[in-house]
C-alpha cells in the first residue's frame, strides 16, 4: 500500500508467501499464482456458503448491526450506501431496517441473486469498475471484508471515491493481522484461507 519494497518475510504455505513491510506494517501476499476469480465465486462463494452462513446468522447479524452503529455516528437516515460485496446481505439488512436506502454490488452471481430475493434490495453482480461510471450518488459506499481479495487496492478505493457524492464517506474494514483470534489461531486462522 505505501509502495515501499522494503519488507520482511513471516512464512510460506504451498500456494503463497506472506510478508510484511517494514514500513507500514501491512501484511500480504508477496506472491502467488493466480487465481480466477470466475473459479473462486463458483468455487467458495455458492449456495452452500449460504447454508454454512445460516448457521452463523445470529453472530453476523450482530456485527452487521455494531457496523451500522459505527455507519449511524457519520451518517443520518435516509441517506444512501453502497455495500460491496454484500455477501449474504446481513448489513444491508440491518441498514435497510435502519432506515438507508441500500445498495449492493456482489461478484458472486449466486449471492447477488440470493440478497435481491431475501433481503429485496437492488445488489448488482459484477464489481464497482463494472458499475456505471456516470453514478455519483452515494452518500456513503462501505466495504467490508474485501479490500483483501482485491489485486490492486488503490485503484480499487479510487473507483470507489469516483461514485461518491462530495463529502461522502468510506466504511473499509479488514483483517487485523494483530488481532487475537489471530494470535491464538495462528496459521489456522481463518482470514488466511488466501485461496482467494
Amino acid at each position: 500500500m505505501c509502495r515501499v519494497e522494503d519488507r520482511r518475510f513471516l512464512w510460506a504455505t504451498r500456494e503463497f508467501n506472506l510478508v510484511q513491510c517494514n514500513r507500514c506494517g501491512l501484511v500480504y501476499k508477496s506472491s502467488s499464482r493466480e487465481v480466477s476469480e470466475a473459479a473462486v465465486n463458483k468455487e467458495l462463494y455458492d449456495e452452500e456458503l449460504i447454508k454454512r452462513r445460516g448457521w452463523g446468522r445470529r453472530r453476523l447479524t450482530m456485527v452487521a448491526r455494531r457496523r451500522v452503529g459505527v455507519l449511524q455516528q457519520y451518517l443520518p437516515k435516509g441517506r444512501k450506501i453502497l455495500e460491496i460485496g454484500c455477501g449474504t446481505g446481513e448489513f444491508a439488512e440491518a441498514a435497510k431496517r435502519t432506515g438507508y436506502r441500500i445498495e449492493g454490488v456482489e461478484t458472486s452471481k449466486v449471492l447477488a441473486e440470493y440478497v435481491r430475493r431475501e433481503i429485496g434490495i437492488e445488489c448488482f453482480n459484477g464489481k464497482i469498475e463494472d458499475l456505471d461510471r456516470k453514478r455519483r450518488d452515494y452518500d456513503a459506499i462501505a466495504a467490508f471484508d474485501v479490500i483483501e481479495h482485491v489485486a490492486k487496492a488503490g485503484g480499487f478505493v479510487q473507483e470507489i471515491i469516483r461514485r461518491l457524492k462530495e463529502g461522502g464517506f468510506i466504511f473499509l474494514e479488514m483483517p487485523n493481522w494483530r488481532c487475537w483470534e489471530r494470535l491464538v489461531w495462528g496459521c489456522k486462522w481463518n482470514m488466511l484461507n488466501m485461496r482467494d
